[in-house]
């Protein structure tokens, strides 16, 4: 009885052979867009560096910089909705 309740709660469930597989051009095409954004986040945090260094500022502004998208959470003691809020809004590539 028991096993014909497992097998038939199986028959629901997916397995990875069940997923059709990606073709070669795919898999290439998907590398090649993760790559070029490491690329992109790259070249921002070097640009940032150099427009910092530019300005001359103080080594703590550069850890500021660093973590301030973490900071971020701190809005979450007051709540979850202006918590998500003030994530967004630092975690966004145009204020940030």
């Amino acid at each position: 009885m028991v096993t014909q309740k497992v097998q038939a709660s199986n028959r629901f469930l997916k397995t990875s052979n069940d997923r059709p597989s990606e073709t070669g051009a795919v898999k290439n095409k998907n590398q090649a867009m993760k790559n070029v954004l490491k690329i992109e986040e790259v070249a921002m945090v070097a640009l940032s560096v150099y427009a910092l260094s530019l300005m001359h500022v103080s080594w703590w502004v550069y850890l500021l910089v660093l973590i301030a998208p973490d900071i971020s959470f701190l809005g979450y003691a007051g709540g979850n909705s202006i918590g998500a809020f003030c994530y967004n809004l630092f975690h966004h590539k145009a204020i940030a």
